[in-house]
């Protein structure tokens, strides 16, 4: 099983923006990628400049930073996965090195167990991704109709018929470019927010193939004597012998492992702080949002999808990196596993020293700002719900 299919799905979006990197572009290739960071940008400062004519009405401030926050978002990563597009090509070939190769077949369970977790993980945020474009684009936050209104349902289905447009904007809301406008802003939701998520599930995916790569190792460790003596050259005479090559192997395994996640941080780590960041101010101010609204309002449902994205899309950043970070704290008790006491002083040497350079262990890291991890998580939640009741305290008063 291929390891690139874990990026499959991320890959596919992004060569459709030409966004994806790549060692020789042609020259339609970049005049597409080109027209997707300027429909993006575009977006960006129209939302900035809607955001200007808010600064003295928090509410209608809120409605516009929450949305400015995600196209922010956005755009910053795919200018910093395109200024990274080299790194990051070498990165992608690293999942040819042979370590990783070896002895996939052989685990290739544990491959299949982590792929169906990753697909999992990228139909959920689909579904959300995608009921919050809807949403914002069928229905525009400053036309909405509470549930259970009396109102024809052609009224409600064309939304062209209003005068609203998707994300708020001071000007366009009638005469002859509202129709044009309301495409642009639509078609600019559409386009940020699935490269947005692309870029999502590109991360993810990079980070479930090294936990995957520490899983099949720590069971490589254990499995020692068992895969020893299925070597086909096995003899009762040569047990040591064999037992320190294949130590060796998952010795230079380990060390392909930490080149990868090296390669991850070079690449990502900055995208990753960028998310972090902005989901504490995304969350708060949609937190914000649900407190103005009707609960029995689309306008309520449509939040509710963006706040959902926005757990799903912080949640899955730290789950992954969870589980780089209790896989490498796993290796030194997979070595203790291995029967070692069975063995001669060459091989306990070979295993203290991998115990040794797993003391201290792999993770993915934000700018060398917070670890990805449950803890994080949580954090960064309760950050965001401190500045949450401080925003609505500040309200009150």
């Amino acid at each position: 099983m291929c390891l690139i299919n874990f990026l499959s799905y991320p890959r596919k979006i992004l060569l459709i923006g030409a966004t994806w990197p790549k060692y020789h572009s042609s020259l339609g290739y970049k005049i597409r990628r080109t027209v997707t960071l300027a429909n993006i940008l575009s977006l960006l400062l129209c939302l900035s400049y809607n955001a200007s004519f808010h600064m003295s009405d928090f509410v209608q401030f809120s409605e516009s930073l929450y949305m400015l926050i995600s196209v922010v978002n956005a755009f910053l990563k795919i200018v910093l996965l395109t200024l990274n597009g080299k790194v990051f090509l070498k990165l992608i070939g690293m999942l040819e090195t042979p370590s990783f190769k070896r002895f996939e077949t052989l685990y290739k369970k544990i491959v299949k167990d982590f792929l169906k977790t990753v697909k999992a993980v990228e139909f959920f945020y689909w579904i959300e991704v995608s009921g919050t474009v809807l949403f914002l684009s069928l229905f525009p936050s400053n036309s909405i109709i509470p549930f259970g209104s009396d109102f024809a349902i052609s009224e409600c289905v064309l939304v062209f018929e209003s005068e609203a447009l998707p994300m708020d904007f001071p000007h366009f809301n009638n005469g002859t470019f509202h129709y044009p406008f309301y495409i642009f802003e639509a078609f600019s939701l559409f386009v940020s927010a699935y490269d947005n998520m692309a870029v999502d599930l590109l991360t993810v995916g990079i980070i479930s193939i090294a936990a995957v790569q520490l899983r099949i190792l720590n069971q490589k460790l254990v499995d020692t004597d068992k895969n020893i003596k299925n070597m086909p050259n096995y003899s009762v005479g040569n047990v040591e012998r064999l037992t320190i090559g294949y130590l060796t192997e998952c010795c230079i395994h380990y060390s392909d492992i930490e080149k990868y996640v090296k390669s991850i941080l070079e690449v990502f780590s900055v995208i990753i702080f960028v998310q972090l960041g902005t989901s504490v101010v995304a969350i708060c101010n949609a937190g914000m949002m649900i407190l103005s609204v009707k609960l029995a309002s689309i306008e309520a449902l449509s939040l509710f999808f963006y706040i959902v994205t926005m757990f799903a899309q912080l949640g899955m950043y730290c789950w992954f990196g969870n589980f780089v970070y209790v896989e490498s704290l796993e290796v030194t008790t997979s070595c203790y596993l291995s029967h070692w006491d069975e063995r001669g002083p060459a091989v306990r040497k070979t295993l203290f020293m991998l115990m040794e350079r797993a003391k201290k262990p792999l993770a993915i890291r934000a700018v060398k700002f917070a670890t990805l991890s449950f803890d994080t998580f949580i954090a960064i939640i309760k950050w965001s719900y401190s500045y949450f009741a401080l925003l609505n305290n500040s309200m009150k008063n």
